[in-house]
């Protein structure tokens, strides 16, 4: 078994026995998304994207067209060589942690008073304003060396923007899921996890505002590759600040719980 092979077990494996230590039971079908997601998130994310966006450029014979032939070769890689392993171990971890549960809570949820300022949308969109200003300068200006082609050469400033980016995440999901907890309203979990999501967002917004004040692009098979790759980036960067904030809320909450008696 190879390096690839190897990450894709273990991204399988690790994908399902979180989810089994974190909610305590997962369907077949769960695990297997969640080993499809945790190996494939990126290429399916980049299929998403790209490919209507490579048919537009070959139809409109720009020299940025990927050989589809190549395209294919990526996929069948993909399907046959990096998806089994991950199933297998996801189908391990399954087997592994399958006794796994957290504490015990009752069958019947207490209702919730709806408020507007306690809202798992209104405190996920207000925490990730903080993870958000602490990178705007930072993609302002690789926005800039990107798509006005100057040289970006602060990498050491980039590891250390991206370690704060981190834990000022971390921190806001846990202290936008304390509140929630703290009006009694036990929705935290996509709560936790769309205060890291949306920075995501937040970039993609501020995208489109150096597009109109920033660049010079013009036409539209740059206007879509631009927006393209915006598109991308800001889902990645949703769905590992989004991950991060869960994991860190997740783990809050098991501490904050673990000694709490069940009635």
């Amino acid at each position: 078994m190879n390096a690839s092979q190897s990450t894709s077990f273990y991204a399988g494996y690790y994908a399902t026995g979180t989810l089994y230590r974190m909610t305590g039971n997962v369907s077949t079908r769960s695990h297997i998304m969640s080993s499809v997601l945790s190996i494939g998130g990126m290429p399916i994310l980049g299929a998403v994207f790209f490919l209507p966006t490579n048919l537009l450029s070959s139809i409109a014979g720009s020299n940025l067209t990927i050989a589809w032939s190549t395209i294919f070769k990526l996929m069948r890689v993909w399907t046959f060589y990096c998806l089994p392993p991950g199933l297998l171990g996801s189908r391990v971890a399954k087997n592994l942690h399958e006794h796994a549960k957290p504490h015990p809570c009752r069958e019947v949820p207490r209702p919730i008073r709806v408020r507007f300022l306690t809202s798992p949308v209104f405190i996920a969109s207000v925490s990730a304003v903080m993870p958000f200003s602490c990178i705007v300068m930072e993609i302002f200006f690789i926005l800039k060396s990107f798509w006005a082609l100057k040289m970006y050469y602060i990498f050491d400033t980039l590891l250390i923007i991206f370690l704060l980016l981190m834990a000022v995440t971390a921190s806001s999901s846990i202290v936008g899921s304390y509140v929630l907890l703290s009006a009694e309203d036990y929705r935290w979990q996509w709560s936790s996890w769309g205060s890291g999501a949306f920075t995501g967002f937040y970039c993609l917004v501020y995208s489109m505002f150096f597009y109109v004040y920033n660049t010079n692009i013009s036409g539209v098979v740059p206007t879509v590759f631009y927006f393209t790759f915006s598109l991308f980036f800001s889902s990645l960067l949703a769905v590992l600040c989004g991950a991060l904030a869960y994991l860190a809320s997740s783990i809050f909450v098991k501490k904050l719980y673990a000694n709490f008696k069940s009635e």
